[in-house]
Parts: structure tokens; C-alpha cells; sequence
């Protein structure tokens, strides 16, 4: 009797969770619209979780399957996670353009107090995400690219000097690497107002938090899984965290203390953090000479919402811009041709503004925005 009753609950609990993935593995059969057949658990990403594969690449298959079969649309499955997948091209234009205001979620985990960089625009939902989405669309305007430029080139500057130096020693490059370093160094300064020093120290901090990002370990995979899996309600319930803690620590810690050093320095920078402060101290990003203060110090965000932001930013500009020049100059490399003209281009109009690499000029490079483009 006592060995039965375990037995009898372990099997009614089988039999619950079979009957919740079959109901799980229905959802589209149910609403008529064609699917892509699931695998038991791992739905039609188990590549994915196998690591084999991307989960863009993934995307990639699922999209190539479906217009092979000539759908419009359809349905597929994170794990037990239904997933809906516009194919032709009109219901795209309508759900991102005509209806985007039905469509604005990413149906991503959010959790503010426990998981604070949980909250970056890329996963707010309704009017919170089109809230800040209106405060932080300024930071990103023509006249706010040109006010970091400066801050950029310097950074491009000792970009030139670690090249000559792998020149003169005839080493071999990894090029991933050293624009990794380039991409940290200038996210950290027009970001955080930090010296990263990442292309003259591989292991400086900004760098190695930086990667950790973005490396995929065990632990990570399991948090993907359990965000897939789990309703969300239940993951706040347990205060569940999706980012690394002490990564968050880092980086919470860095923009602390800078925000605390300009605003008892009255500092001005021109880089992103300014333009954060005024958000933090005036609630809006204006176009005069502000100079943060602890007299004026605000909360129309927090320092928890400032974190998050320049996180964001980070990671944003940080490995995409790397990948997108690293491809960008494999090709240049294979393409003698383009990269002559290419060059001929950026010397041509720098010639033309004084010999001074400016903002103007590099707006005017209208052949390397085609490279870059792949026109």
C-alpha cells in the first residue's frame, strides 16, 4: 500500500502533463491554421536547444518550410511555447506598419524589481514601452549622433594605432577580437563616459562583461528554457532572474558612481550618459548646454531605469557592429575592386572637408553607406 500511492500520484501527474502538452500541441490544429508538426517537449527547436544551430538560423528554417509549402502563414513551437509566423510579405506590412498597435509586444519576461535590466525597451510591453520609447527617441537624433562624434573618432584614433602595431610585428589578426575591443571601447565611452581601454587590455573589465553577455553557458540555456516553459506569473512568484547577477552588479555599480561623480562635479560630457541625466534630472532631452548638478538632481527615472538603458545600449551597439565590420571587411578583402573604390571614396571626401574626418563627411560617404547596406 505504501509503495502503490506513489506510484499512483506519479502517474497521475504524468497523465496531467500529457494532457496539458496535448492540449499545448493542439492550440493551432484547434484554430484551423496550418503548423509545423512538434517534437515532444523540444516543439520544433530542438536544434536550437541542442546548440547545433542559432535560434536565427532556426527562424530561418521555420520561414524556409513554411513558404516551401506554399503558406501564407502559420504556426510552430518554442518547446511547448506556440509561436505564429507571417510568411507573405502583405501580412507582414500589416502587422509591423497598418496594425503594429495590436502587434506591439514581444512577448518577452519582464520582472522590474527583481531583474531590473529585464526592462529594456526591446521587452516592455504597451504603454510603458511606448512611453520610454518616446523619451529615449531624442537621444538617438542626427544632432545627438554628431554632439558623441568626437568621442567616437578618439577611439577610432587608437583603433589605427593597435593596427600599425599588429602591422609592424606581422601577427596574425583575429579581426572579431580587436573590433570587440573597438565596439567596448566606444560603447563604453559615448555609453558610460568610462575609459574601457579594451583594445590596449583584452581582459580590461568593460570587455569581459561585455562578452559574458553574450556567451551562451549551460546555466543559460536552462534560464531560456524555464522562461519558455514556465508562465510568467509563476516565474515573478519565485523571483525568478533571467540576467547574471553579477553582471548586473558591474555594470549597476559603473553607472552609480558615474552618475554620482557628475552630478556633485557638474560635469559635461557629450556622450549618452548626458543625455540620460537630463532625462533623469528634467524628464526630457533637450539640445542646450545642460550641466548636471546635485542640486538638480531628479527622479523623473531611476538609477535602476538608467542602468538598464545604458545596458542596453551597450549591448546593442556592442556585438552587432563588431559582426557587421568584421563581414563588411571579409568582403572588402574578397573584393579588391569594391575596396579600392571604397577607399578612393573616404579619401575623396575627407580631402574635402579640410582633411578632418567629421561628422559631415562621414554622412557624405555615400559609397561606403551602399557597402555597408549591400547595395
Amino acid at each position: 500500500m505504501g509503495l502503490a500511492t506513489p506510484l499512483y500520484l506519479l502517474a497521475a501527474a504524468a497523465l496531467l502533463v500529457y494532457l496539458y502538452l496535448r492540449r499545448v500541441y493542439g492550440t493551432w490544429k484547434r484554430r484551423g491554421l496550418n503548423y509545423l508538426e512538434p517534437e515532444f517537449l523540444f516543439g520544433n527547436t530542438r536544434r536550437v536547444m541542442m546548440r547545433e544551430i542559432s535560434r536565427g538560423e532556426q527562424f530561418v528554417e521555420v520561414y524556409n518550410q513554411m513558404k516551401s509549402r506554399g503558406w501564407k502563414h502559420g504556426g510552430y513551437f518554442e518547446m511547448i511555447k506556440p509561436m505564429y509566423l507571417p510568411v507573405d510579405l502583405d501580412l507582414v506590412k500589416m502587422i509591423v506598419q497598418k496594425d503594429f498597435w495590436n502587434f506591439p509586444n514581444h512577448g518577452a519576461y519582464v520582472n522590474e524589481k527583481d531583474d531590473p535590466t529585464s526592462a529594456n525597451l526591446f521587452n516592455l510591453e504597451d504603454e510603458k514601452w511606448k512611453s520610454t520609447r518616446a523619451k529615449l527617441t531624442p537621444a538617438f537624433s542626427s544632432g545627438k549622433l554628431k554632439m558623441m562624434f568626437p568621442t567616437i573618432w578618439k577611439c577610432s584614433e587608437a583603433l589605427d594605432d593597435v593596427l600599425r602595431e599588429i602591422e609592424r610585428s606581422k601577427t596574425p589578426m583575429d579581426t572579431k577580437d580587436v573590433l570587440s575591443r573597438f565596439t567596448t571601447d566606444v560603447i563604453g565611452n559615448v555609453g558610460f563616459g568610462i575609459e574601457c581601454n579594451s583594445l590596449k587590455d583584452p581582459n580590461s573589465p568593460f570587455r569581459v562583461y561585455g562578452k559574458r553577455m553574450f556567451e551562451l553557458s549551460f546555466l543559460k540555456m536552462l534560464k531560456r528554457m524555464a522562461m519558455v516553459m514556465i508562465p510568467r506569473s509563476i516565474l515573478k512568484l519565485v523571483h525568478f532572474r533571467s540576467s547574471d547577477p553579477e553582471t548586473q552588479g558591474f555594470f549597476s555599480d559603473i553607472v552609480t558612481k558615474t552618475v554620482n561623480y557628475r552630478e556633485e562635479n557638474k560635469v559635461f560630457r557629450k556622450d549618452f550618459m548626458h543625455v540620460l541625466l537630463q532625462l533623469k534630472n528634467r524628464g526630457k532631452i533637450t539640445d542646450d548646454d545642460y550641466v548636471p548638478s546635485k542640486e538638480d538632481r531628479g527622479s523623473f527615472i531611476s538609477n535602476a531605469e538608467l542602468t538598464t538603458h545604458c545596458v542596453t545600449f551597450f549591448a546593442a551597439g556592442f556585438e552587432t557592429s563588431a559582426t557587421a565590420m568584421t563581414f563588411a571587411l571579409y568582403e572588402l578583402a574578397k573584393n579588391q575592386e569594391i575596396q579600392d573604390r571604397l577607399r578612393e571614396d573616404i579619401l575623396s571626401t575627407v580631402k574635402e572637408h579640410g582633411g578632418n574626418m567629421t561628422y559631415e563627411a562621414m554622412t557624405q560617404m555615400t559609397y561606403l553607406h551602399k557597402v555597408f547596406h549591400g547595395k
